[in-house]
């Protein structure tokens, strides 16, 4: 997917110019004008309004006329005039940054459930259980737990591992689970959740 930046304009607001003659022929009440509204973009979404841009022109010499073109007093004029004055930036030209601060809001939450949920099931441990580990060869894998006794969780360690934790999900499958064996007790499965080695734990119940 190809990301593109840049700026665009939108057409917000049209009409006449009162009281203002225009700075090349003195033509009076022969002024339209238009206000757009400048924004960022991303790939054609909007991200946020970066001012507006004034253009006017004159019907009597067809001439094309910027704010600055005109003199001090009538630029007081031009932008005190109701219709001008009251023009509203569309809302929906903030709409990157709502999305930005939506997805935000949905990651924080979503990391605090999850938090959440690995905490209550680090400390109820069931059979079937796999927690992605981070080994300390900087590779992660995954364990599953095959029964527990008492104290103590007997697992099986996945045979391969991955050089990202994004990948575990590839190799967490039956047939990869062998000979591996290990047994933990559940203070020291906590030790690792504590220290970050269990950094998540996929329950299918």
């Amino acid at each position: 997917m190809i990301i593109l930046i840049g700026t665009k304009t939108h057409l917000i607001q049209e009409g006449q110019i009162k009281d203002v003659d225009c700075p090349k022929c003195s033509g009076n009440n022969s002024l339209t004008y238009r206000i757009y509204s400048k924004y960022v973009h991303l790939t054609m979404i909007p991200l946020f309004p970066v001012g507006k841009i004034f253009e006017s022109e004159c019907s009597n010499c067809n001439v094309d006329l910027d704010y600055e073109d005109f003199s001090e007093n009538d630029k007081h004029k031009i932008i005190n005039q109701k219709e001008i004055k009251n023009t509203e930036t569309p809302f929906w030209t903030y709409s990157g940054i709502a999305l930005a601060i939506g997805f935000l809001m949905y990651g924080i939450n979503y990391y605090i459930e999850n938090n959440h949920l690995i905490e209550e099931r680090i400390k109820t441990p069931i059979s079937g259980d796999v927690y992605n580990l981070k080994l300390d060869t900087g590779y992660y894998s995954t364990i599953r737990i095959d029964k527990i006794s008492n104290d103590s969780i007997y697992t099986t360690q996945n045979d391969y591992q991955t050089n990202l934790p994004f990948d575990v999900d590839e190799i967490d499958i039956p047939e990869n689970y062998t000979e591996s064996k290990a047994i933990y007790s559940k203070k020291e499965i906590l030790d690792l959740y504590e220290k970050d080695i269990i950094s998540s734990i996929k329950r299918n119940k």
